[in-house]
């Protein structure tokens, strides 16, 4: 039996890294000064399926484009330049959401070292 030292060592090593990815997410947001209201907001926030978007320690701000065929976002993986462009799924798209943060966020993960699965995406203003 390793003991109840082990499970704080275990413990620590699992929360370490949520601690980093929780402490880049924050750096993103500090320029934006959000206030308790705005911070409230992505907590209330569903996909188009209804599944919430979770919280702001999983969405990041991003700079978006329009174009013909939907929203075009830089390549929240791929960081070298020059950015890659992707499209973000229209089924990922919330509608009609006010954003009083006022830039564009995106909740996404990883899959692979290749390829992005956006869950959620609210633009800057109204779709």
């Amino acid at each position: 039996m390793l003991g109840l030292p082990f499970f704080w060592l275990v413990m620590l090593l699992c929360l370490l890294p949520a601690e980093a990815r929780w402490a880049q997410v924050a750096q993103e947001w500090e320029p934006y000064r959000l206030n308790e209201s705005q911070r409230a907001w992505f907590k209330s926030i569903k996909a188009p399926n209804g599944v919430p978007c979770c919280d702001i320690s999983d969405g990041h701000p991003t700079k978006m484009q329009r174009r013909a065929d939907g929203i075009y976002i830089p390549d929240p993986i791929h960081l070298e330049e020059p950015r890659q462009w992707i499209k973000v799924p229209d089924e990922a798209i919330v509608k009609g959401a006010t954003n009083p943060v006022g830039v564009a966020t995106v909740w996404y993960v990883p899959q692979g070292s290749d390829t992005v699965y956006i869950r959620c995406f609210v633009p800057e203003s109204e779709v």
